[in-house]
């Protein structure tokens, strides 16, 4: 991702299976789903209509604005997808890195989470 740029990250949801250890997506369908994206003093929440899950489930779609990206640094950032149930069970991915590169131009980034 690029400071002062306006990215859409495509994040996908995963979880690790602990008995076959192989990486699994989640289906985040009907789930109350955020984005949670964060540097030191930073942090960034993204839900609707900033945040959006695709048809399958799995991938959640964050359009990011200049302002956002402004405010981080350049380095590395940690992003998490979030979830809850309709019972109120809470999840959440384990958290993933973003790197942070500093140019003007827009672009596209695909990240496992």
């Amino acid at each position: 991702m690029r400071r002062y740029t306006t990215p859409t990250l495509t994040l996908i949801a995963q979880r690790k299976d602990e008995h076959s250890c192989l990486v699994k997506p989640i289906d985040l369908t009907s789930h109350h789903v955020w984005v949670t994206l964060e540097q030191p003093n930073v942090e960034l929440e993204f839900d609707n209509p900033t945040m959006t899950l695709e048809e399958d489930g799995t991938h959640v779609t964050v359009a990011l604005t200049q302002e956002q990206t402004a405010q981080l640094a350049v380095g590395t950032a940690e992003v998490q997808i979030n979830w809850m149930t309709a019972d109120g069970v809470r999840g959440a991915t384990e958290i993933g890195r973003v790197r942070l590169d500093r140019n003007l131009l827009e672009e596209v980034r695909e990240y496992g989470v």
